[in-house]
């Protein structure tokens, strides 16, 4: 009985070559990398299965990124009665350690490249590795050939289309209005997220996109990628209030919320999704048509992504074609995917392209032919070796490595490999293949760590010595971060003990300085120096002395808690000679607290103390000023003031009016709770002018629109304010007003484009 035959589905037949051609290199190498190229679509789970179902191996292990991805998995090895597979995410299976995995398949295999995985897959040094994916390329542009051995690429996505697997992409490209080359860019060479989303959240975007959508692709399942997680949100908002039912998932829903959305997106329930870098991968919705890009990329690999995800063909539904809007002007960039892309392989001083596999290519078929016998005694069917032939060239750069790991000591090795342009992980990961080059690393290592033992023991004995520097910058003196030095001291049981003695005797030193400035401080505040002299003249802040305070003995934070009190006696007793001054100012002159305080020399800050601290004398005060005939004359006097305020027109002060009448200014916040009335009337005037104002900006922005005048003489022509600049106030309303500054931009961009 054929292998084939158990599965619940039969499979197609570039399926079945690109397995017996694994299968072919696998029992030739039993430690073989594989790294199987298929467009997004193209049935890799099902592959997956294929392999795992093979008697070939008894225990895998397949390792996803996203928990979303396990369970379609899991799902498709039970239907097709796998039991022998383990299927967990990259995180779950970096933290288990199981040694009866005897093969490794990896999903999405471009991310290979990450720590997690790389450490994985050294976990298990003599154990066959498949890699699967649809974009064999990354942002960083480290080369797949550092992990995997063999790529065999699938058909291609204009074949799988021919076959009726694929649907056509029908792509509208409109064009962006935005420089991207002005953008950050981050390490991976992508655009910097928060600079793109101010520029793409865009009103008029916002509208172009859902003109589009409305009269291209109304009815049909949409996947809508944006810059950010509130790009996401207010694109999805703007879909509700256009009637469609729309939803937005990011990584910061919670997981329960995100499986019922996609659930209800399967469903029907859910016309539109807009997600942030979430449903770029393992997303198997074949009811998808229509794919909204909204974020400009630099990834080839992210763009072929993102619009597979429309590509599945759909017998249920009839599908034909999956409509792609591109607002980010990435169609334009990288060519449409219904063009055959040719994948550049760049490892290790070759560059293969994915038109060099394809020769002899059988399109019935999906593979290769057989390939010639390669130096390795390696038949590798329709895959191409990525070790260079030549073993010099790995030899040469390990020597030139390892001597630049000898020469400089100081030198992280991870540094010292990006100098010769490779990652630390692809060096040590060929480096394990080589016995005799693996040795000389670990003695360069050897060496490294007793020299730098004795820069420990150097630096140890100066921080003795010279308790009143600050470790790090002992340590920066011989060339060392801190942290750095920590590390090494912690995990030597001899350098831990030493430490913890010099941070004992730093410790007394520091206690012990610290009381003699306390000490010193104390005496000047004892002799009524202002302590703001005393903290000058010893070098500190307020602050800083409070935490010294607080770090000092007990006896010193007495001293000083007996000296704080004895003052607040001395100072009470003044703050009630200065009252009954103010009182008695008041009660023979009736005038206001303002008025007596000038009088008498004493500062408001002084009464408004003394005040606080008795409940006595503010009620005294307070009944006082209620009998006080000056509180009468005084609301005379504000009426009065606010009646000429109402005849003058906008952007006039009221301090103004105070002078030209004589009167002396009293803010109006300080009068509040003794004439609510007349403050009210105050801010209703201001609002009535406000209102006043807005309608007269409105009216200048509605004849800007249509005129041919610059806006100051537009400005200068309607608002006719004498006192202040017209222009200005029209503008710095315009900024403070939302509708405004919308209508504003409108008439800017029609006389724009009139001229």
């Amino acid at each position: 009985m054929s292998i084939f035959s158990k599965f619940i589905h039969k499979p197609r037949k570039y399926q079945k070559k690109l397995f017996l051609d694994m299968i072919g290199i696998y029992k030739k190498n039993e430690a073989a990398r594989i790294l199987c190229v298929c467009p997004t679509g193209s049935g890799k789970t099902f592959i997956l299965t294929m392999m795992a179902a093979s008697k070939l191996f008894k225990n895998i292990l397949v390792v996803v990124h996203r928990k979303e991805i396990v369970e379609q998995i899991k799902k498709t090895l039970i239907e097709n009665s796998v039991l022998n597979a383990t299927v967990m995410t990259i995180q779950s299976a970096f933290k288990i350690y199981d040694n009866d995995y005897d093969f490794i398949i990896v999903d999405e295999a471009h991310r290979c490249l990450a720590r997690t995985y790389v450490k994985l897959i050294n976990n298990y040094p003599d154990v066959p590795v498949l890699g699967l994916t649809a974009t064999p390329i990354r942002e960083d542009n480290l080369a797949m050939g550092n992990i995997f051995d063999v790529v065999l690429e699938g058909l291609s996505i204009p074949d799988l289309q021919k076959m009726g697997y694929l649907v056509k992409a029908v792509e509208y490209t409109i064009p962006l209005d935005i420089d991207l080359s002005k953008i950050k860019l981050t390490q991976k060479g992508e655009y910097n997220n928060r600079e793109l989303s101010s520029k793409m959240r865009n009103v008029n975007l916002y509208g172009q996109m859902m003109k589009m959508f409305k009269e291209q692709c109304s009815d049909r399942k949409t996947i809508v990628y944006c810059v950010n997680v509130k790009h996401a949100n207010e694109i999805a908002e703007e879909f509700r209030k256009e009637g469609f039912n729309a939803k937005s998932v990011s990584g910061y829903t919670k997981q329960q919320e995100r499986d019922n959305i996609y659930r209800a997106f399967r469903e029907e329930d859910v016309q539109i999704v807009t997600n942030c870098m979430l449903y770029t991968e393992g997303v198997d919705v074949p009811e998808i048509s229509c794919i909204v890009l909204l974020r400009p990329t630099k990834s080839k690999g992210l763009y072929f992504q993102k619009v597979g995800r429309g590509l599945r063909a759909c017998k249920a539904i009839k599908k034909r074609d999956c409509i792609v809007l591109d607002h980010a002007g990435i169609v334009r960039k990288f060519g449409s995917v219904n063009e055959k892309v040719i994948w550049n392989y760049k490892v290790k001083g070759r560059e293969f392209t994915s038109r060099d596999l394809s020769e002899n290519f059988d399109e019935t078929c999906g593979g290769r032919g057989k390939g010639e016998e390669l130096e390795f005694n390696i038949n590798f069917f329709n895959g191409i070796d990525l070790v260079p032939y030549k073993e010099q060239s790995n030899s040469d750069l390990f020597i030139a490595i390892l001597n630049d790991i000898k020469k400089y000591p100081e030198e992280n090795p991870r540094i010292v490999c990006k100098n010769h342009n490779i990652s630390f992980e692809a060096f040590y990961n060929r480096l394990s293949r080589y016995p005799k080059f693996l040795q000389m690393y670990k003695n360069i290592i050897i060496l490294r760590k007793k020299s730098e033992d004795k820069l420990i023991l150097t630096i140890l004995a100066e921080m003795k010595k010279k308790l009143h520097i600050n470790f790090d910058d002992i340590c920066k003196n011989h060339n060392m971060i801190f942290g750095n030095f920590r590390n090494h001291v912690m995990k030597n049981q001899k350098f831990a003990t030493m430490y913890k003695n010099v941070k004992s005797l730093r410790k007394k030193y520091l206690y012990i300085e610290n009381e003699k400035i306390v000490k010193r401080f104390l005496c000047d505040y004892e002799k009524n120096i202002p302590t703001d002299d005393i903290l000058q003249k010893i070098g500190l802040t307020r602050e800083n002395f409070r935490m010294r305070l607080k770090k000092s003995s007990e006896k010193n934070i007495e001293r000083y808690e007996f000296i704080k009190n004895s003052k607040r006696i001395d100072y009470a007793t003044e703050y009630d000679t200065d009252f009954k001054t103010i009182i008695d100012y008041i009660t023979e002159h009736r005038c206001s607290v303002n008025d007596a305080a000038i009088a008498t020399n004493i500062s408001r800050s002084r009464m408004s103390y003394a005040v606080q601290k008795d409940q006595s004398k503010k009620k005294q005060l307070k009944e006082l000023l209620k009998n006080n005939a000056y509180r009468y004359e005084e609301s005379i006097e504000l009426t009065s003031v606010l009646d000429k305020f109402e005849s003058y027109p906008y952007g006039f002060n009221i301090r103004n009016v105070f002078e030209e009448m004589g009167i002396e200014f009293v803010a109006l916040g300080s009068i509040v709770k003794r004439y609510s009335h007349i403050h009210k009337r105050y801010k209703k005037i201001k609002s009535n002018k406000k209102a006043i104002h807005i309608k007269l900006v409105s009216k200048a922005i509605n004849k800007f629109t249509l005129s041919t005048l610059p806006f100051d003489e537009i400005c200068d022509n309607i608002l006719s304010y004498k006192h202040i600049n017209n222009y200005r106030a029209a503008l710095y309303e315009i900024n403070q007003n939302d509708d405004l500054k919308v209508k504003y931009e409108e008439a800017k961009q029609l006389r724009e484009a009139r001229v």
